[in-house]
């Protein structure tokens, strides 16, 4: 899921940091985001110049300082409070 958001965004001309639980996934998910600009690209909906761009735009890191500039966070994790980094901004 959160890969498709991140493909979503950086469509749309956002820079985008994916973060992810550690070094192993966080390549996982910049592999699986390369995947699916590469088939925009086979499908004629981006160009592969676009998508060159878009990639520029990317990183994906398990490190959660990466996040302290952005200016829009999206959390997309599984159903458990506990794997949340954000989980203790929820209220009560």
């Amino acid at each position: 899921m959160g890969a498709g958001i991140a493909t979503a965004l950086l469509l749309s001309g956002s820079e985008v940091r994916l973060l992810e639980r550690d070094t192993s996934a966080a390549e996982i998910a910049h592999a699986r985001v390369d995947e699916m600009l590469d088939a925009s690209v086979a499908r004629g909906a981006v160009s592969r110049e676009a998508a060159d761009q878009a990639i520029d735009r990317f990183a994906a890191s398990a490190d959660e300082t990466t996040l302290i500039s952005c200016d829009l966070i999206i959390e997309a994790v599984f159903e458990d409070m506990g794997a949340s980094a954000i989980s203790s901004l929820t209220r009560s």
